[in-house]
């Protein structure tokens, strides 16, 4: 089995990936894949604030358009 890293082509790659026991992200049957904007060469509103602005700020529309870059490559991988 590879992993879902290896698989997907996401901003900074896939950083979670698991089901829904233990209530996280919520619990349910589903299987869930996240990533996040918090690597290196990322700007947050923290580091803006503190002055270390060298960083690209990834924006909700960014996100949103990563999510569903990352749906779309999951859909093409099912096998129904």
């Amino acid at each position: 089995m590879t992993s879902p890293e290896l698989v997907f082509d996401v901003h900074g790659s896939v950083t979670y990936s698991g089901n829904g026991e233990g209530k996280y992200p919520v619990e349910s049957n589903l299987w869930w894949f996240g990533f996040d904007c918090a690597h290196l060469g990322d700007a947050s509103e923290s580091t803006i604030m503190w002055g270390f602005d060298d960083g690209v700020f990834r924006s909700t529309k960014y996100c949103i358009k990563e999510c569903e870059r990352l749906a779309d490559q999951i859909v093409s991988r099912t096998i129904l």
